[in-house]
């Protein structure tokens, strides 16, 4: 039986647990939390417990607008909503939750307005790029990454870009764009290498412009305070930019420009004080391979101090040459030798002796050159090779320079590769330090000279004053060496002399040659014998003309001189036979050129060859293939000549067909030598078929000639009025016992052209570039061609549809051109094209 106080307590018990209960929240008991999207799409409404989480629904929608989230207060929407909030509240009861919605419209301002005034009242920014590209195929997966750093300054221009082993720095100096670029293997001693470019002001690009959204076309959402996303095709709305980037890069990759411009991306941007973070998605597939890419970006705002690559113990540039950044040459100059083959540095020397010094002496091959301010290779004495034989040599001296001013000065520098990275110095030298003495002898007139060498030089110089050109033979049975410097010359390795003697050219320009005993000072008698060169070097007006009689103005040729130049003129047509009397050499080994006025190749002219020139100015050319001394003239025979006089020229149309129906002359050689010749007068501008081979030339009353030389071919000439004639004759190799010989002319009025108007002299120009010309053969053999003009020595490459010829000074230099590349001299060239297809396209591209 339960008495009173166990009741009691048992009472006092459950009154306890009720208490406890209902301190506890009342958890047993759940409530509807409702959502009011005020005309959004309806959204149900959830239990709440008071303590359990829940699972909140998806965001509602609304035509128009954008939704910004819920809130406990309607109208005001001063109280968002919070989970923490939620708990704090302690509800007892139902509540409701009400939508905010913006407009569309403001959402897209209100993003836009964020991105333009990240830029405001700043100047420097620091932009972080990842890039994440994953390519699937056949369920493997390949990923590559990637990572920029970019500063950029707006005020003045100046970006520096990090990617990989390279730094790229871009600065805008007035008006003009500076571009270094740093391998950061290329450091050497501390101190990093450079090369510097200058770019014109277009090439100049602002890094924030990838900053510049179009959010026009596409669907913007404010995901939360700070926080948006964007949706839709690349073409619509990215930056131009980076569009144009991923369009190259993905059109090489297979896809097509349709199917890029429907490439959907997915983007978001967070910003907060300092920076903007956007993040790019897309995923697309090409030829069965899934591409995925992540793009992220970081803008923030930065302080940063601009490199300065003024300051050479920090930077150092691989080369200076072509943008002109003096050196300081009293510290070393530095580059690395895997990838370069020439460095070229400009700096301000000093006057005097100077001594290279180097490491990796066990790397051969290195050269260096000297020019003034003017690039002129001629006026500074370099001696190579020369210190480093001397045992007493621990500096490593490997060239001896000297420099005749102060000035600014380029230095070149050829090397090969090698494992270990150059350091060369320039230090000056000096006479009582060095030990090196550098008499000089001058030389002023032709004659043979003995010098006698005393035993306290090193050197010794010969500078030559002259009034002409000359040979030089030098002869020394000492073993020295010898060090030659002319004209086009700056950099020479010594060369042993002979002991029968040494031959050598010598230009008017006060040239210098040094002599030099690898084993030390020596003494004895140094022979030099000058021979002037009276001929021109060149085809000028300094030319002597070749007379009808042997003179003492000798030709002089040798391996180490120049070919010289002997005019002709020649006042009316003669044959012309030369003759070569010698001093030294074999006759049968002589041989030189002839050429026209205009620079036309006529003939190789050897003893006792005779031509027929027509009246005009020539000039014959040395070679130098053989060591010789002679002496030139040229005997004159009139030619036997047959005339004949066409009153009327036959008028045909066809060019191509049966040559027995074309019209023409026929007649006979009779003898070597005879020469024919036919005239004919035409009263206005007619086209005339001509048949050329070697038999046959066409000139004006000028005695120009007007046909294409070894175009052996029926080719079309159109011609003012004028008196013209056709000279009929045969090749020079003819023997006696060919005569007589019979000939046909094939010459007429052709008719068949129509309205070609592309008619030899071809004057219309061709331009460069891809686009070429595309020309009609407006009937059977019909030839149609262009000009173009270079104006200094070029690489071109000329693709023709069909085979075609190129043509300089009327003469065929290359007979059979489609696709080809090729060096060509400057001067007016001309291409020609015959072809039974309907059109013919030709382009001519530069290569430098």
């Amino acid at each position: 039986m339960i008495n009173k106080k166990t009741r009691f307590l048992m009472v006092m018990s459950i009154l306890f647990l009720i208490f406890l209960s209902a301190c506890n929240g009342n958890s047993s008991q759940s409530y509807k939390i409702h959502f009011d999207t005020s005309g959004g799409s309806l959204i149900e409404s959830v239990t709440y417990n008071g303590e359990d989480s829940f699972t909140f629904p998806s965001d509602p929608t609304k035509d128009g607008f954008i939704f910004d989230g819920w809130y406990f207060d309607n109208d005001s929407f001063e109280n968002p909503y919070s989970e923490d909030k939620l708990n704090d509240k302690k509800i007892k009861s139902d509540i409701t939750l009400y939508a905010k919605w913006v407009l569309q419209e403001n959402v897209l301002n209100e993003l836009e307005q964020k991105l333009s005034s990240f830029e405001a009242d700043q100047n420097q920014f620091k932009i972080e790029m990842t890039i994440d590209i994953e390519m699937t195929i056949d369920d493997e997966t390949v990923s590559v990454q990637d990572s920029i750093m970019i500063q950029t300054q707006l005020d003045p221009a100046y970006t520096l870009v990090t990617s990989g082993d390279y730094t790229i720095a871009t600065y805008l100096v007035d008006d003009v764009i500076y571009q270094y670029t740093m391998n950061h293997h290329h450091v050497i001693n501390g101190v990093k290498l450079y090369d510097r470019q200058t770019l014109s002001t277009e090439s100049l690009e602002d890094p924030l412009s990838e900053l510049e959204f179009d959010l026009s076309n596409v669907d913007v959402t404010k995901v939360r305070e700070n926080e948006y996303e964007v949706s839709g095709k690349i073409i619509d709305f990215m930056p131009l930019s980076t569009t144009n980037d991923l369009k190259d890069i993905l059109m090489g990759s297979g896809i097509s420009e349709l199917e890029f411009n429907d490439l959907a991306i997915e983007l978001s941007f967070v910003f907060d004080e300092e920076s903007i973070t956007y993040q790019i998605h897309m995923e697309f597939t090409i030829d069965d391979i899934l591409f995925n890419i992540h793009i992220g970006v970081v803008f923030s705002h930065d302080s940063f101090e601009m490199l300065d690559f003024s300051d050479d113990t920090t930077y150092f540039p691989m080369s200076s040459y072509e943008t002109e950044i003096p050196i300081n040459i009293n510290n070393p100059i530095l580059f690395t030798a895997d990838t370069y083959y020439i460095s070229s540095y400009y700096t301000y020397i000093e006057a005097g002796r100077y001594g290279v010094y180097r490491n990796n002496l066990e790397v051969e091959g290195m050269t260096i050159q000297l020019l003034n301010q003017n690039r002129d290779l001629t006026k500074y004495r370099v001696f190579n090779d020369v210190y480093n034989r001397y045992q007493s040599n621990p500096d490593n001296i490997t060239n001896f320079f000297e420099i005749p001013t102060d000035g600014y000065y380029y230095i070149m520098i050829d090397y090969p590769v090698a494992e270990n990275p150059y350091i060369v110095e320039f230090k000056r030298i000096e006479p009582e330090t060095d030990g090196i003495e550098t008499p000089t002898f001058v030389v002023t007139k032709s004659g043979v000279f003995n010098y006698e060498i005393e035993s306290m030089y090193d050197f010794v110089s010969f500078s030559f004053d002259l009034d002409s050109n000359a040979l030089v033979s030098i002869k020394d049975s000492k073993g020295n060496y010898i060090y030659l410097s002319h004209a086009g010359d700056s950099f020479f390795a010594s060369i042993e002399m002979p002991r029968e003697g040494f031959n050598h050219y010598i230009t008017e320009e006060n040239s210098i040659f040094y002599i030099h005993n690898p084993q030390g000072p020596s003494t004895g008698t140094l022979t030099i014998e000058v021979t002037p060169l009276v001929h021109a070097t060149s085809p000028n007006d300094s030319m002597l003309f070749m007379t009808d009689q042997f003179s003492d103005d000798y030709v002089i040729t040798d391996f180490e001189l120049p070919s010289q130049y002997i005019g002709i003129e020649v006042t009316e047509r003669k044959r012309y036979t030369f003759e070569f009397s010698m001093v030294s050499g074999s006759i049968n080994d002589v041989e030189g050129y002839l050429y026209s006025a205009d620079g036309r190749s006529f003939a190789t002219v050897r003893h006792n060859d005779s031509v027929i020139l027509m009246p005009g100015l020539y000039y014959y050319q040395s070679s130098n293939i053989d060591v010789s001394i002679y002496s030139i003239r040229a005997v004159t025979s009139t030619i036997i000549e047959t005339v004949h006089q066409i009153d009327v020229l036959e008028t045909y149309n066809q060019i191509t067909g049966s040559p027995q129906l074309q019209p023409k002359f026929t007649g006979t050689i009779n003898y070597k030598n005879e020469f024919i010749i036919y005239y004919f007068t035409l009263t206005e501008t007619k086209d005339i078929a001509f048949f050329q081979n070697n038999m046959f030339e066409l000139y004006d009353s000028m005695s120009h000639r007007i046909d294409i030389v070894n175009l052996s071919n029926r080719f079309v000439y159109r011609l003012e009025a004028g008196d013209y004639f056709i000279i009929v004759t045969h090749p020079d190799y003819y023997t006696e016992d060919l005569f007589p010989l019979d000939y046909s002319l094939t010459l007429y009025i052709f008719n068949g052209g129509g309205e070609d108007t592309s008619v030899f002299p071809f004057l219309e120009k061709i331009p460069f570039g891809f686009d070429g010309k595309t020309s009609t053969m407006d009937y059977t053999g019909d030839y149609d061609g262009y000009t173009f003009t270079l104006t200094r020595t070029t690489t071109v490459s000329i693709v023709s549809s069909y085979r075609a010829q190129l043509i300089k000074d009327n003469r065929i230099i290359d007979s059979s051109i489609e696709n080809q590349e090729m060096t060509l001299e400057a001067g007016t060239y001309m291409i020609i094209c015959s072809t039974y297809h309907p059109t013919w396209t030709v382009r001519v591209m530069l290569k430098n």
